[in-house]
């Protein structure tokens, strides 16, 4: 989520020299901030139709499976 902690966490991965920051709440108008913030997408979980499992497929395509480890 993109409350304070969320923002926080944001700007801690800026600062660690992130390059891809994917920024996840279901208040839309928060949007804005994280990005200013330094996030590189925001995705609205209630935007993505088919619940967890595909909200999960939509972040490796997102990712292009280029995830951490």
């Amino acid at each position: 989520g993109l409350g304070a902690l969320g923002l926080a966490v944001i700007h801690g991965l800026v600062r660690a020299g992130a390059r891809r920051i994917i920024a996840i709440d279901i208040n839309p108008t928060k949007f804005p901030l994280a990005l200013q913030m330094g996030a590189t997408e925001t995705v609205n979980p209630l935007e993505i139709p088919g619940g967890r499992d595909a909200l999960v497929s939509h972040i490796v395509n997102l990712t292009n499976d280029d995830g951490v480890g």
